[in-house]
């Protein structure tokens, strides 16, 4: 047995876009708040997967590099951020079946499979990853017997909105995209991604509908496979004496400063 470490076990959350990072950290510390987060950052998955017209398997053994990284280095668990590489995992788990993981929208998706509401608008920034996630969580519906209808929904201008920061703007964009869809049939919101999810408050708010989001059940979901692996919560994997715990990422691998990992909300950046 591992011996407890202070600081928490590390969860390494791997993005593909810098919008991704302040929402990932601030569902980490919603759902997780023991966690010790360490922010891997490779920049243009996202760019790439959308030049590519989606994942493709050179991105794919990208992410999994990353993770095969984050591992070696002492993660005791891993969080990806995108919704996109979620599928990724499924290789993943098997190259290192004793980590916890976690996609950023599995837990979202048994939340919306559990509701059974009668029509859910799936909102997000991107059309291929709107596209992408309608057609996994249609899938996890129908696996489920829900009768939950979806409403996929790109929401023009959201992309850039959480691209310079403007989270006022990403509130009146994804408040308008609910009304605009609004009728007797429609029950809840769901956001898709990372990147709008500090929008959910101000969404839920103006709307007076359930708004759910990715970051927080993620965490959540996180902590219990965390806690199952290791059969107590103080058990976690810890790195050799004498290695360090977040060591220097390789080209392209960049850790959150300690403003980004203080902060709650979106950051410049590329959206998702």
């Amino acid at each position: 047995m591992t011996s407890c470490h202070p600081a928490g076990p590390m969860v390494a959350i791997i993005n593909a876009t810098p919008v991704s990072v302040r929402p990932a950290l601030a569902g980490l510390a919603a759902g997780y708040p023991e966690a010790e987060p360490w922010t891997l950052l490779d920049d243009r998955l996202v760019k790439d997967a959308e030049a590519a017209g989606g994942l493709t398997e050179p991105l794919a053994r990208r992410m999994r590099t990353l993770i095969t990284y984050a591992v070696d280095s002492g993660a005791s668990a891993v969080l990806l951020s995108c919704s996109m590489y979620g599928p990724v995992l499924q290789q993943a788990r098997l190259d290192h079946p004793h980590i916890p993981m976690t996609a950023s929208d599995e837990a979202l998706f048994a939340e919306v499979a559990e509701r059974a509401d009668d029509t859910v608008l799936l909102l997000g920034p991107l059309a291929p990853a709107v596209s992408d996630t309608a057609s996994r969580l249609q899938a996890v519906l129908d696996a489920a017997g829900s009768p939950t209808a979806l409403r996929p929904h790109v929401v023009d201008g959201a992309a850039a909105a959480t691209a310079r920061g403007d989270l006022a703007g990403l509130d009146e964009l994804l408040i308008q995209a609910v009304e605009t869809n609004r009728d007797d049939r429609l029950s809840a919101v769901v956001l898709a991604n990372f990147s709008i999810s500090p929008a959910r408050a101000a969404v839920q708010a103006a709307t007076a509908l359930p708004v759910l989001e990715p970051t927080t059940p993620a965490a959540r979901a996180l902590r219990r496979r965390v806690t199952e692996a290791v059969g107590d919560c103080c058990r976690w994997r810890s790195p050799a004496p004498g290695t360090a715990r977040r060591p220097s990422g390789p080209p392209g691998v960049d850790r959150a400063s300690p403003e980004v990992n203080r902060a709650s909300r979106g950051t410049p950046g590329g959206a998702r």
